[in-house]
């Protein structure tokens, strides 16, 4: 009688297929924590600042969303700045050492930038990079005579931007032709310095090349358009604006 009152309970067994997920769940470890996204904002600063650029540009390939937004604030900081400066010495600034060694520590700056926005649209990373450029740059030249620190500031973004639009694809040259143009207020003949003296990939200087003549010339123009290409190339390749009343009246 009491096998017959269980049997219309229905008590069955849950099937495997039930089982399965659960016992998954129960044997699979628990996720490790980010033990650096559990440390104090300071001593991560701390931390960063006693890395090379390079390093800290990795963490933001880990995948990690918070670690990447950690690194993006610490590059507005001051610490970042002087990390960059760390290799600069003061006295040989006005040297050819000197020059090297700004131009070194510009590109890793801009190779850091690329990988901390990496996730962004393309107009919101190049605003970003004159915003962290732009603290560097002001520690960088203070001191310096106006002219001077015109040129080192100029200097530096160009050779941070080779690394940071590097293998960027030609439909966003459009964008970096906009933003060097309305937000650092370049003319087309300013180009040649951002987009062949650091540039050393000879497809890259192509690409650019094409891009600029054919935006920058206008074929129903009434000077002739291989006219109008060489003179562009000159302002590009020539010499500098400075130099030119040194030339003879014939080539001018």
């Amino acid at each position: 009688m009491l096998t017959r009152s269980l049997s219309k309970l229905m008590l069955d067994s849950p099937t495997t297929a039930k089982l399965v997920p659960m016992l998954l769940r129960s044997s699979q470890p628990s996720q490790p924590p980010n033990y650096l996204l559990l440390i104090p904002e300071e001593l991560l600063t701390n931390i960063f600042s006693l890395l090379p650029m390079s390093d800290i540009g990795m963490l933001c390939l880990t995948g990690s969303t918070n670690l990447r937004d950690k690194v993006m604030v610490w590059i507005t900081t001051t610490s970042c700045s002087r990390l960059v400066m760390v290799s600069l010495d003061k006295h040989v600034m006005d040297q050819q050492a000197g020059y090297d060694e700004w131009v070194r520590v510009c590109r890793m700056f801009g190779l850091l930038c690329k990988r901390a926005s990496m996730l962004c649209s393309t107009s919101t990373r190049l605003r970003l990079l004159s915003s962290w450029y732009s603290k560097l740059q002001c520690l960088v030249c203070d001191k310096m005579d106006r002219d001077w620190a015109r040129l080192w500031g100029r200097l530096g973004l160009a050779a941070a931007t080779s690394t940071f639009t590097l293998g960027w694809d030609e439909i966003e040259f459009v964008r970096v032709d906009g933003w060097l143009r309305e937000v650092e207020g370049l003319k087309a003949e300013d180009f040649g310095i951002f987009f062949w003296e650091f540039v050393s990939s000879e497809d890259t200087k192509a690409s650019w090349l094409s891009f600029i003549l054919r935006t920058n010339t206008n074929p129903s123009s009434p000077v002739a358009l291989e006219q109008q290409s060489a003179s562009l190339l000159f302002s590009l390749l020539g010499p500098s604006r400075d130099n030119v009343f040194l030339l003879p009246p014939s080539v001018k």
